[in-house]
């Protein structure tokens, strides 16, 4: 007890009942900080929770606008593609075509060498007969 009455002040001191503090303000000063931590981490959190949505809500936008424009795509390569069919039976088509106008082509070519050969041959009989 003697130690008590001896030293009552530096105990106070101590305890932080007399002048500012002591041990009991540091150690609510400590569990202050830590909270206070904990606060500015949560808010942290929750920012970043926040960007996180809004990004999540932009790529799902994108995303949505991306598949419809590969859907748009898609029916536009199908309608292509039977364009393509078409014309490619067009071109079949017209190339049998240019095909039997060449071969008539040179069918009528051979005629008229004929009809030139038989010409001839019927002129220089005419001019033989004329002759005579």
């Amino acid at each position: 007890m003697k130690f008590i009455n001896e030293h009552w002040q530096l105990l106070l001191q101590l305890l932080g009942l007399s002048t500012g503090g002591g041990l009991i303000g540091f150690f609510a000063g400590k569990k202050k900080r830590v909270s206070d931590n904990k606060l500015s981490e949560a808010k942290a959190l929750e920012s970043t929770q926040s960007v996180y949505d809004t990004l999540t809500k932009h790529m799902d936008v994108a995303l949505n606008q991306l598949k419809e424009e590969v859907n748009h795509l898609k029916k536009e390569n199908v309608e292509q593609r039977k364009e393509m069919r078409a014309l490619q039976a067009d071109n079949r088509r017209l190339h049998l075509e240019v095909t039997n106008m060449h071969k008539e082509n040179n069918e009528l070519k051979d005629m008229i060498r004929k009809l030139e050969d038989e010409n001839k041959k019927l002129y220089n009989e005419l001019q033989k007969y004329k002759k005579k």
